[in-house]
């Protein structure tokens, strides 16, 4: 993902620390976050080195791969997410 300066607003309202994600907005984000810095799911599987159907699953919304959408989102952004409230932080 490209990198913001230091004190601007992060585009996505999500990625806002402390804010606090459910199931559909973490898997939303985590699909976000790759598509914008222009990753196929094969090159996110690759680069968190998992199978591209574990990234599919996660993207949609899966809940047992909940922990790869966390992976995704920390991989392309500045943020951790805290679990087990989907809590970001930066």
């Amino acid at each position: 993902m490209a990198s913001q300066p230091e004190n601007s607003e992060p585009e996505d309202r999500r990625l806002k620390s402390n804010t606090i994600l459910d199931s559909e907005n973490l898997s939303d984000l985590a699909r976000s976050v790759r598509l914008e810095a222009g990753d196929s799911q094969e090159e996110a599987a690759a680069k968190l080195d998992v199978g591209q159907s574990q990234v599919s699953k996660a993207e949609n919304g899966v809940r047992s791969y909940f922990s790869v959408c966390i992976r995704i989102i920390e991989e392309y952004t500045d943020c951790t997410v805290e679990y087990p409230l989907y809590r970001i932080k930066r």
